[in-house]
């Protein structure tokens, strides 16, 4: 009994474990306080979820007999047994029921089995691992960005800069052999994606430099756009040899970190543009006036002012709509799939690979 005892202990463990995991994503309230929250209400996920209760349920129902047996043996009286253990066939057609249609609807990958707890500390002792873990962060403070009233440009800028480091050293790691040109890579390879992913931000931290906001850049992007220049040359190195792996694991591990942080970055672009969006609805995005055109002053005697005094004016409609197309081309660097609810998942840090190869 002592083993069966340690057994139901155990269970129980593992389901106060998950409840805590499951709140760091979402609130008593059920607001999402991560990305990944929205995808616990899609279909396949909460699938996932049910087969397993589905699978526990159909294993404590199949001892019902022995159990049984194992009591009336033991001096139970068989009116007690029977009370005690009423007839559980409709427990047992409904768990098997339940388990059916939940293969049925679930999709291939374990979205649940590799959720991670969301915002946890970063690991130092391997650069692989802390480069996917800065990434992360990252992927995860645009994301609490989008909720935030007001957001200083300056936080958009490091994003910029941060996402053409990774996407230049992505781009020599996967292109690593290859001579010819852009054009001569397949359609959808990730080393074409890298390389046209490095071109938008690269334009993205252009246009981002010359806002202006109220409001101050964020310390913690700051240090992770730091870390992930450092990181980069340490794990994905420029003008020569990628550091050598010490077994085929390591390389792989190498590749799924890159492959995840170009997939990273077009949710990171996604949420930008919403970010720089609201905040020129709000009026809240500027820009130094002496950068207006005189066709963009033209009878507009306080723009005007504002330019030969150099002082900001507000972000016009069109350089703000270039911003936000800007963004969408570098969220489309990442494959359509990667958005998908049953692949969405996969940023975790139960293993290093921020996505599965």
């Amino acid at each position: 009994m002592a083993g069966v005892a340690r057994a139901w202990s155990s269970a129980a463990a593992s389901i106060r474990t998950a409840t805590d995991l499951l709140s760091t994503h979402r609130n008593p309230r059920g607001v999402r306080l991560t990305p990944e929250a929205a995808l616990l209400d899609e279909p396949a996920v909460r699938a996932q979820g049910f087969a397993g209760l589905a699978n526990i349920a159909t294993t404590v129902l199949a001892a019902e007999r022995d159990l049984g047996l194992r009591s009336g043996q033991a001096g139970v009286p068989w009116r007690e047994v029977g009370r005690r253990l009423p007839d559980l066939e409709p427990a047992r057609i409904a768990a098997s029921d339940l388990a059916r249609d939940a293969r049925s609807t679930q999709g291939g990958r374990d979205f649940l089995g590799a959720l991670g707890v969301a915002r946890p500390e970063i690991r130092s002792d391997d650069p692989v691992i802390e480069l996917g873990d800065r990434i992360l962060r990252l992927r995860q403070t645009a994301w609490q960005l989008t909720l935030e009233p007001h957001v200083g440009s300056a936080c958009l800028t490091d994003f910029a800069a941060a996402a053409v480091i990774v996407h230049t050293h992505a781009s020599a790691y996967l292109a690593k052999g290859f001579c010819g040109e852009v054009a001569d890579l397949p359609t959808h390879s990730m080393a074409r994606r890298a390389i046209q992913g490095r071109a938008a931000w690269s334009s993205l931290h252009l246009q981002t430099r010359q806002l202006r906001t109220a409001s101050p850049g964020l310390g913690v992007i700051r240090t992770d756009l730091l870390a992930v220049r450092d990181l980069c040359w340490v794990v994905l190195p420029l003008g020569g040899s990628v550091r050598p792996s010490a077994n085929a694991d390591g390389e792989r591990r190498v590749r799924a970190l890159v492959n995840g942080g170009i997939r990273s970055f077009a949710d990171i672009a996604q949420w930008n543009a919403a970010v720089a969006d609201r905040l020129s609805l709000a009026g809240e995005l500027y820009v130094p006036a002496r950068t207006l055109s005189g066709e963009q002053v033209t009878e507009q005697p306080v723009l005007v002012e504002a330019k030969l005094g150099g002082r900001l004016a507000p972000a016009p409609g069109e350089q703000v709509q270039r911003l936000v197309e800007s963004y969408a081309a570098a969220s489309a660097v990442a494959p359509e799939s990667s958005r998908k609810p049953t692949a969405a998942g996969v940023l975790t840090r139960g293993r290093v690979p921020l996505v599965q190869v």
